[in-house]
């Protein structure tokens, strides 16, 4: 065999990409919650969605959305007031 060659699967389909590994709900959402908070969606002081709203946008259940929160507030990007919810 050519070592510039690669072998081709059996099962390869022309302009198939390779399987992206599996992501959990919580790293997506957070992921995608902490590039609004980023990009200006939600300046400094302003109110972040509810848990109930969280739940609704992205389709995860309660202990997702709090898993984000809790991830979001690990990383700096928010902090929860007694009363007020996160920030």
């Amino acid at each position: 065999m050519d070592t510039d060659q690669i072998p081709i699967r059996a099962d390869h389909r022309l302009g198939c990409l390779p399987p992206v590994p599996p992501q959990y709900a919580y790293q997506r959402v957070a992921e995608d919650m902490a590039n609004r908070i980023k990009s200006g969606e939600f300046p400094p002081g302003s109110r972040l969605p509810s848990r109930a709203k969280l739940c609704e946008q992205y389709e995860v259940s309660s202990f997702v959305a709090d898993r984000v929160f809790l991830i979001l507030k690990m990383q700096g990007l928010t902090e929860s007031l007694p009363g007020a919810g996160s920030t």
